[in-house]
């Protein structure tokens, strides 16, 4: 449940901000829209059996339900490739790729279950790969 509150202007509010805050700041325009980003995927993967599986991605930060209806989802901190393990789960699965610095999403060819896959980003930089049968679109 991820909440952005921007800072008050409020001198005497408690939150030690300095006085300098603006609320056009770039920073907060890049949080506001990752905040975004991820309420895209929160409203169309199954979030109630997804479980923090770090063990099943190769980069450690993956998000996953197992078994017949299985979901992926696995950040790329530096893009590249990622090994995920899908032994536990029989595929087929569709490729999503989203680039959060460009807002862009690729599908890529679908990959079969049962056994470790490993993808490459088809951009630089972060990035996420969605791996499922759910229909995710943007």
């Amino acid at each position: 449940n991820p909440i952005l509150m921007d800072p008050y202007l409020v001198a005497d509010s408690g939150m030690g901000v300095a006085p300098t805050y603006r609320s056009d700041d770039p920073g907060y325009e890049l949080l506001r829209k990752a905040l975004g980003y991820a309420l895209t995927y929160a409203n169309r993967v199954d979030l109630k059996r997804m479980r923090p599986r770090p063990d099943l991605a190769g980069t450690g930060h993956c998000l996953a339900s197992t078994g017949a209806d299985a979901e992926f989802l696995v950040y790329l901190p530096k893009g590249d490739t990622v090994t995920v393990d899908l032994g536990a789960s029989p595929g087929p699965f569709r490729v999503e790729w989203f680039s959060p610095t460009r807002n862009q999403v690729l599908a890529a060819p679908a990959v079969r279950g049962g056994s470790p896959v490993t993808l490459r980003a088809p951009f630089s930089g972060e990035a996420v790969l969605y791996l499922g049968g759910r229909q995710v679109q943007r």
